[in-house]
């Protein structure tokens, strides 16, 4: 985030770009939401004209943020039924506990409830015949 600037030096054009895409991930800490955190970035690399991926994103388990992680699922919803987001084409869950491995690995996976906006998410971009 706010380093879009940078990227401009990296990229080829489009004879070389078929997607634009970037990763996120959330700590769980009740951060502002989905949108206003992937906003800008979404911004950018909409504005070369090619469809947009989320190559990797996820939110991490805390003791007591249940609600904070819901909001974070619920905000992905709203994107994908908003047209201001229509270049959006796909988004990959980071569904792994990371701690068994790192001493300050964070645990990413999905609930049922997030499991639940998953599908309503695939039925949303089923609907809108554009996505």
């Amino acid at each position: 985030h706010g380093r879009l600037t940078e990227l401009d030096q990296w990229w080829p054009g489009l004879d070389f770009v078929d997607v634009t895409g970037f990763d996120s991930y959330d700590s769980g800490d009740g951060h502002p939401s989905i949108a206003a955190r992937w906003d800008p970035t979404y911004a950018g690399v909409a504005a070369t004209g090619r469809p947009v991926m989320v190559g990797e994103t996820g939110i991490a388990r805390k003791p007591g943020n249940a609600r904070i992680r819901t909001d974070w699922w619920r905000g992905l919803r709203d994107i994908a039924a908003d047209p201001a987001w229509s270049a959006l084409e796909g988004v990959v869950y980071f569904d792994i506990d990371m701690t068994p491995w790192k001493d300050e690995g964070k645990d990413w996976r999905m609930n049922a409830g997030m499991r639940r906006v998953s599908a309503r998410l695939l039925r949303i971009a089923g609907d809108t015949g554009d996505r």
